[in-house]
């Protein structure tokens, strides 16, 4: 009786020990991840506010005409 107890704790035993890995890896692969996301949110904030600047700046200066000739002053 006492050996099929024990038999039966050590399967237990491998069974928590193979879960405890199992969620080790898959949280290793979601914390790497994450940081990937994190990352690519500031690349865009980043982009996002040099669109912002870029337009802000295209808004204030006028661009000359294209279609209209250049007159040279003399």
């Amino acid at each position: 009786m006492t050996d099929r107890r024990q038999a039966a704790a050590r399967a237990g035993k491998k069974a928590e020990n193979a879960e405890l890995a199992r969620l080790q890896r898959e949280n290793a692969r979601l914390q790497a991840k994450l940081a990937k996301t994190e990352t690519a949110l500031q690349i865009m904030g980043k982009a996002h506010a040099l669109l912002e600047l870029l337009s802000e700046s295209a808004d204030a200066a006028p661009s000359p005409n294209p279609s209209s000739p250049r007159r040279s002053r003399r």
